[in-house]
């Protein structure tokens, strides 16, 4: 084999591991979009569950205030569950729908910047829950109790005023968590949840894989 030859030879070598190495970054990327995505089906499964829940109570708490227009505290008590459950039905809607945005046929970069988005929505609206939390318990336990019957507040105001002494001491504890989570610098990205973290782990090893040569 002459000179020339083996040049040829060397160029097609190159082209050929040039190729061989394109070929498993993209099934690199693709695997691990796949991995990304399919670490979303948890979340995606408790928002479908807190969609259909949230439905399922929505005609419940509205019929309860509207049967108890006589009764203020219970008549108020529905109200605020009905728009409870009104508030969990739009976030559920919101996060299914950023979920099934997330197409594995995009980007890398692309699904990276979703699921950024995804964890950033549920690091900001973690604090409603947990505020809200804190109080949502009072009328819950209202129209329960209006259920069955008994007009709490009328009959023993005195266990209301208990539950919301209860629930301004849990908010303070809620507070001071969140002040203290800002002030320290803290990651918060736990908020998010096991799902979003296993999801951003899986495209961060394909970036690493990339990184280190994507297998060459």
């Amino acid at each position: 084999m002459d000179l020339d030859e083996l040049k040829t030879a060397w160029r097609s070598l190159e082209r050929e591991l040039a190729a061989h190495n394109a070929f498993e970054r993209r099934a690199a990327q693709r695997a691990g979009a796949r991995t990304a995505v399919r670490a979303l089906r948890p979340l995606f499964v408790g928002q479908l569950v807190q969609l259909v829940v949230a439905l399922a109570l929505l005609p419940v708490f509205a019929s309860f205030w509207v049967a108890h227009r006589d009764a203020p505290a219970l008549l108020v008590s529905g109200i605020a569950m009905q728009a409870y459950v009104t508030a969990l039905m739009g976030l559920a809607i919101r996060e299914l729908h950023m979920i099934r945005s997330i197409d594995c046929g995009e980007p890398v970069l692309a699904i990276q910047r979703r699921i950024e988005e995804l964890r950033a929505w549920r690091v900001r609206i973690g604090p409603f829950y947990a505020i809200s939390g804190c109080f949502i318990w009072i009328p819950l336990m209202l129209v329960v109790f209006g259920a069955l019957g008994a007009d709490v507040w009328t009959h023993r105001p005195a266990v209301v005023l208990w539950f919301a002494a209860s629930a301004l001491v849990a908010l303070g504890v809620v507070l001071l968590i969140l002040r203290w989570e800002r002030r320290s610098d803290r990651d918060r990205s736990a908020i998010a949840g096991a799902s979003v973290a296993r999801a951003r782990k899986a495209l961060a090893e394909i970036t690493a894989f990339e990184r280190d040569g994507g297998g060459a």
